[in-house]
């Protein structure tokens, strides 16, 4: 790699994961500094070094603010517990010293390090962006109460809480901490934290060892790295549960567990960081969005539902699919009527599809329409709209009251003559969308007879 011009980084990962696991093994060397052999703390002071300049070199904000936080609690219990006297003192400076040196050379080493010292606020800078997403963060939580689904905080916040002035892609919440809070529901959230907050509290110092003091420094590094960024990957969990494993197993052996104080403590800060969410959401605006099912189940709008989408595709509804959905059925729109989209098969699907009129399957093949096809039972009363979809025509078409046929100009489907032929039948129609190809931009106008009122048909802005 060019040292010059890129962040420091090892088998192209993330440099903000690479900071993370630096910070946590730079903490895990400190105790050994304590060792009167000079043959053992030498060495160790120049891995240290080293690892400073490395971590300054990944240009991780949030590593440097981790490493911070951890040496400001470790020292002041550490300096608090021993007496203090010139080997102390001495190794103390040798410390600072080679502090300011690896700092200094990874400031001159490493150009990107530089953005240590700039700090963004602009929606579209790095610090910017993680406010702003993070301050949508409890009202994702207050909307899926029973979370969002595994691996779909990124894509629930862009598609549903994103601001539609300044779409971007996004593969999570920018913190692991959040993200994980997003995704898993109440109850996990509670249990998360109530284990994070205990944790902590095992780590504190206690009276039969030191040790813990820099035990208790890593975890909260390791705390701050995963609100910092997404660094909550399997390698950078290793250290952190090999020194809370070590103190436990300590703390057993001496009979040294915390005071009954510091317990209840935990459970109180624990329960306090659970219900916040629920009272800052309170204080943000709220488009009406509720999630069920694991993030499944998106209901939009505050009426009975009217339209249910199914399996919603990016390639022909747009990668902003939901911002389309969002501008064209706020305010007034949104009161009256009601759009759910159902992502996959469940056995719930048929009550949900039944409280709707009209069903929209978009960009399906037959494999996968087959398998939402035993979901639509007891549908005669339903329209079905089938947008730029390669499905052929078949006895299933009588499951409805009308079966619309929707195909771009410019999109081949090899049943395009099938329908043609079936369009002669009373319930099934088709029709071709002027000038549009497999990805259709006003998808939602381009339902006949839906009717919504006060669109703009050339708004394309929900697309690529």
């Amino acid at each position: 790699m060019n040292w010059t011009e890129n962040r420091f980084t090892v088998w192209e990962l993330n440099p903000n994961d690479v900071g993370a696991f630096l910070v946590l093994l730079f903490l895990s060397f400190l105790p050994l500094l304590t060792f009167k052999r000079w043959w053992v703390s030498v060495p160790i002071l120049g891995i240290q070094g080293i690892l400073l300049f490395l971590v300054v070199g990944t240009g991780s904000r949030g590593a440097v603010v981790a490493l911070l936080v951890a040496l400001v609690i470790g020292c002041w219990y550490y300096f608090n517990r021993i007496k203090l006297g010139p080997s102390v003192w001495i190794m103390t400076a040798s410390v600072l010293l080679m502090a300011i040196v690896a700092v200094g050379c990874g400031l001159k080493v490493f150009s990107k390090s530089q953005r240590l010292g700039e700090v963004n606020l602009a929606a579209d800078a790095s610090a910017g962006r993680r406010l702003q997403v993070w301050f949508t963060a409890p009202t994702m939580m207050v909307a899926a109460p029973g979370g969002w689904g595994s691996d779909r905080a990124g894509e629930a916040y862009k598609q549903w809480f994103q601001p539609m002035e300044e779409p971007v892609h996004l593969k999570h919440m920018l913190s692991s901490h959040i993200s994980w809070l997003v995704e898993i529901p109440w109850y996990s959230r509670l249990a998360y934290l109530l284990l994070w907050c205990l944790a902590l509290v095992f780590m504190m110092p206690h009276r039969h060892s030191n040790l813990s003091v820099w035990g208790l420094g890593v975890c909260f590094a390791f705390g701050v790295t995963l609100l910092f960024n997404a660094t909550g990957k399997w390698w950078n969990w290793i250290i952190p549960l090999l020194w809370l494993s070590g103190v436990l197993a300590w703390r057993l052996k001496k009979a040294d567990l915390p005071s009954t104080s510091l317990l209840k403590g935990a459970i109180i800060v624990a329960f306090l960081l659970f219900v916040a969410p629920y009272g800052i959401s309170l204080f943000q605006d709220r488009e009406p969005i509720r999630a069920s099912h694991g993030g499944n189940v998106i209901r939009f709008g505050m009426a009975g539902q009217e339209l249910v989408v199914v399996g919603p595709n990016p390639d022909v509804l747009g990668d902003f699919y939901a911002h389309h959905i969002r501008r064209n059925f706020a305010g007034g729109e949104a009161h009256s009527r009601t759009v759910v989209v159902v992502y996959k098969p469940a056995v719930y699907v048929p009550k949900l599809i039944k409280e709707a009129s009209i069903i929209l399957v978009a960009g399906q093949n037959e494999a996968e329409f087959r398998e939402w096809l035993p979901l639509f039972k007891g549908l005669e009363k339903k329209r079905l709209y089938l947008l730029n979809c390669r499905i052929p025509p078949g006895d299933w078409i009588n499951r409805f009251s009308e079966v619309i046929y929707l195909r771009g100009q410019f999109y081949g489907d090899p049943y395009a003559g099938s329908w043609q032929l079936r369009s002669k039948d009373t319930g099934v129609s088709g029709r071709v969308i002027n000038g549009q190809e497999r990805y259709v931009t006003s998808w939602l106008e381009s339902l006949p007879g839906f009717g919504i009122s006060g669109l703009d048909a050339n708004d394309g802005r929900n697309g690529r």
